[in-house]
């Protein structure tokens, strides 16, 4: 069960990262783009506390340059929801 929330946390990480990725192609913004490849790779290593933490970090300042008022404001929530997944799952 454990092992199952770990992966549905990284795989919320890697589309809420490929999302915000995909936001800064198409409105030309280098911050999403940034922060979309950082939340992707980082979604790799959410099996660490210290990484899930910073999911919600990374989430919060993607959300903060995505503006929240666009569909494109789904990918930092999900990158939210995959570092909180991911302490939750470590506290348990």
């Amino acid at each position: 069960m454990i092992q199952m929330s770990f992966e549905a946390a990284k795989i919320l990480g890697i589309v809420g990262g490929l999302v915000s990725l995909i936001s800064g192609l198409y409105f030309f913004a280098f911050s999403r783009i940034a922060i979309g490849l950082i939340a992707t790779v980082i979604s790799g290593q959410v099996k660490h506390l210290m990484w899930s933490a910073v999911m919600i970090v990374v989430g919060i300042v993607a959300y903060t340059f995505e503006g929240g008022g666009s569909y494109w404001s789904y990918g930092p929530i999900l990158v939210i929801a995959a570092g909180i997944i991911g302490i939750i799952t470590h506290v348990l």
